[in-house]
C-alpha cells in the first residue's frame, strides 16, 4: 500500500499539470496597442522539464512597435495590434506547433508608462497596469532624497489629472485603480528649497536687526 501512494501522487499531479496545459490562466481579453509591450510565459507540458519551467528561448517581454508588430523568435513578425491576449496566445500555439507539443501561455499586456523628477532612473518602463506605484518607483531605482512623494501627479498630453498620489503609494494601490493609462506621465518634483532657505534668510535678518538694536541701546 506505501509503495501505492507515490504512484497514485504521480498520477494526480500529471493529470492536473495535463488537465492545464491546454488552457490559459485567466487573462481578461485585453487589447494590445502599438508602442506598448506583452509579456509571454509559455510552458510545454510535454517538453524536455516536463512543464516545470518556462521555455527561456521563447518567453519574455516583448515591444510592440509602431506598426503594431511583436519580434518572435524563429518566427519573425508578427501583427499583433487590436488583438486580444486570446487572440495572441491561439497565434502563438499555431506558430510553434511544430516546435510545443503541449502548450501552456500566459499573457499580460504592459503598459508604457514615463517616470520624471525626482527618482533615481527616470525615464520610460514597460509595466503591468495591476502593478503598484511602488513597483513603477522600483524600477525606477526609488525617489531620491528630496523627492516630495505628497506631490506626486499623473500628466496626460501636457495636462494634469491626477494628483495627491501619497494615499495611493503608500497603500500600493495598482496603476489601473490609480487611473494611470498608457502614454502617461507620472511626476515626482523636488521638495522646494524655499523653506530652509527661507527660515535660514529670516533667521539671520532676525538677528541682524537684534544685533543693531543692541548696539544701538548701547548708544544711548
Amino acid at each position: 500500500m506505501k509503495s501505492f501512494l507515490p504512484l497514485l501522487s504521480a498520477a494526480l499531479f500529471l493529470s492536473i499539470i495535463t488537465a492545464g496545459a491546454f488552457s490559459q490562466p485567466s487573462q481578461d481579453g485585453e487589447i494590445l496597442v502599438a508602442g506598448d509591450a506583452v509579456l509571454i510565459q509559455i510552458w510545454d507540458v510535454a517538453g524536455d522539464t516536463g512543464g516545470k519551467s518556462p521555455v527561456s528561448s521563447l518567453s519574455g517581454e516583448y515591444s510592440i512597435d509602431p506598426n503594431g508588430n511583436i519580434l518572435l523568435p524563429f518566427v519573425g513578425p508578427v501583427y499583433v495590434a487590436g488583438k486580444t491576449t486570446d487572440d495572441l496566445a491561439e497565434i502563438i500555439k499555431n506558430k510553434y506547433a511544430d516546435i510545443l507539443r503541449e502548450p501552456f501561455i500566459y499573457i499580460r499586456p504592459l503598459i508604457r508608462v514615463v517616470l520624471a523628477g525626482s527618482v533615481a532612473k527616470p525615464g520610460s518602463y514597460y509595466i503591468d497596469s495591476k502593478n503598484s506605484l511602488w513597483d513603477l518607483l522600483d524600477m525606477a531605482g526609488g525617489p531620491t532624497s528630496n523627492a516630495d512623494l505628497t506631490k506626486m501627479q499623473v500628466r496626460r498630453g501636457g495636462e494634469k489629472v491626477k494628483e495627491d498620489l501619497l494615499s495611493a503609494f503608500e497603500n500600493a494601490h495598482s496603476l489601473s485603480e490609480v487611473g494611470v493609462q498608457t502614454g502617461d506621465q507620472i511626476i515626482v518634483p523636488p521638495r522646494s528649497s524655499f523653506q530652509i532657505k527661507t527660515v535660514i534668510s529670516y533667521l539671520s535678518f532676525v538677528s541682524s536687526i537684534a544685533l543693531l538694536y543692541l548696539r544701538l541701546q548701547r548708544g544711548y
